[in-house]
């Protein structure tokens, strides 16, 4: 049956084809590139390396003490001493600049920065106390220079803090 309909049905000639018509101007399409700039606010990156280094120091600085206390019965040095009157001092520091930083604190910049300043000179003042405890067997111009590198190490790991976008954007509160 289907093929009767087939048969039957007249057969449909194709549309002609329109006149053709002047062509038509294209829109101009404006072409605009965005790029996007990675976000540098928030904790992550060096920030983030910065917390964990600040934590472990200062868990390991409370193990020293507590280390340096159980050691007194033995006898003091002037290294032990050293040892008892700055790693408390720096522990606390370090612990609280990792809980400012992560808590995005303005004066995480501050705590760190003082801790570094406490710690160079803690590194300053061993030194010192440990070469004079040795008499002085090592050369004058390698415990000074030994004091210099100390020092331009803790400014370089300070210098994060002060010129870091990150650190700028993020520790605003």
């Amino acid at each position: 049956m289907e093929e009767q309909n087939k048969q039957t049905a007249p057969e449909q000639e194709a549309p002609a084809p329109a006149p053709a018509a002047a062509p038509q101007p294209q829109p101009q399409v404006i072409q605009q590139y965005v790029t996007t700039e990675r976000s540098v606010k928030g904790i992550g990156g060096w920030l983030i390396f910065w917390i964990v280094v600040f934590v472990l120091a200062g868990i390991g600085l409370l193990s020293t003490f507590a280390n340096l206390l159980s050691g007194l019965e033995s006898g003091s040095t002037g290294e032990t001493v050293i040892g008892l009157i700055f790693s408390p001092i720096l522990a606390v520091g370090w612990l609280a600049s990792a809980v400012f930083i992560i808590m995005q604190r303005k004066l995480a910049v501050m705590v760190t920065l003082a801790t570094f300043g406490v710690a160079a000179l803690y590194g300053v003042i061993s030194a010192i106390v440990t070469y004079a405890s040795s008499g002085g067997d090592t050369p004058i111009a390698v415990f000074i220079v030994g004091i210099l590198i100390g020092l331009i190490i803790e400014a370089a790991m300070a210098s994060y803090f002060v010129v870091s976008k990150r650190v700028k954007q993020t520790l605003v509160k």
